[in-house]
């Protein structure tokens, strides 16, 4: 069901799509995935001019051998379209649709990349989708968000708007987000698409970014989304597998399929726990996912 497993979202930069100072440094910042946003961070009247830049950028970053997505505005913007016809060219990986909040919102995105991939004869189902959930309607539809489309890929928390949304302020210890943020995890996972966290708006205080990320991870997400560069070292770190996991995790495996398998048992044991199929298959899933960022 996971169908994503091996696709690396552990850190997802964003960056302003009309910055182009920014856009040549990426590739270099070590993030899993770019994306040059659109949205929020262009103002109404540089909206037309961030399009050119941002088609531009996506190729250059392409074609350093690194995934890059581009936040579109959302449907209620009338903008959308527009953007669409600038940005899925070859060398896109993907489109990041804000303020998702109903199946319909991602069924009409699919239809609208579909035909611009015909259009630029690009493979059918070359560009992914990522949603940003971030209103109280949102959460609620999160899973049939979700489902709504093959493409989607992968899956963002809003935490600023969806607290604006429900009324509360969003504070650094983040206990009015808990349960949005838990359902978004929770029904991306069901869905099989990867959740991503949304952004802790403090870059200057990186043990809070750090504090932050790991009740995330405790919750399920996969990776983080990052407003700037200091944050990237340590979403990558922890979202990922130790040498000392991997380590243990082969152990494991060794230990189930020799002592287990091969004689027709079910459990074993090894350091005086207790080793079953679940642990075995969770075991492989950590080899899995070191070999495939070690492999980068």
């Amino acid at each position: 069901m996971y169908n994503n497993n091996l696709e690396k979202f552990r850190s997802v930069l964003y960056l302003p799509a009309d910055n182009r100072r920014f856009i040549e440094k990426a590739p270099s910042l070590g993030a899993d995935l770019i994306t040059l946003d659109l949205e929020d961070t262009i103002p109404p009247e540089k909206k037309a001019g961030a399009r050119i830049t941002a088609a531009e950028g996506l190729s250059y970053i392409a074609a350093s051998n690194n995934k890059v997505y581009v936040r579109v505005n959302g449907w209620d913007t009338g903008l959308t379209e527009a953007d669409l016809d600038s940005v899925i060219t070859p060398g896109l990986s993907g489109v990041t649709l804000p303020k998702t909040a109903t199946p319909e919102d991602v069924l009409r995105l699919e239809d609208a990349v579909a035909d611009r991939e015909r259009h630029c004869k690009m493979e059918e189902g070359t560009v992914k989708i990522c949603l940003v959930i971030e209103s109280a309607l949102g959460v609620q539809n999160a899973y049939s968000c979700c489902k709504a489309s093959k493409r989607v890929s992968s899956v963002i928390f809003g935490a600023m708007d969806y607290s604006a949304d429900m009324g509360l302020k969003l504070t650094e210890d983040e206990d009015e987000i808990f349960f949005g943020r838990a359902s978004v995890a929770l029904a991306a996972r069901a869905a099989g698409a990867v959740a991503i966290d949304g952004p802790f708006q403090n870059f200057a205080n990186l043990e809070g970014f750090e504090r932050s990320t790991i009740a995330g991870k405790k919750m399920g997400y996969k990776g983080r989304l990052s407003i700037h560069p200091c944050q990237i070292k340590i979403s990558n770190r922890l979202y990922a597998p130790t040498a000392e996991e991997a380590q243990h995790a082969e152990r494991v495996i060794n230990c189930f399929e020799n002592e287990g398998l091969a004689r027709g048992k079910s459990a074993v044991s090894l350091d005086g726990k207790f080793i079953d199929l679940p642990v075995y298959n969770e075991a492989k899933r950590v080899l899995e996912e070191y070999r495939n960022i070690s492999d980068d």
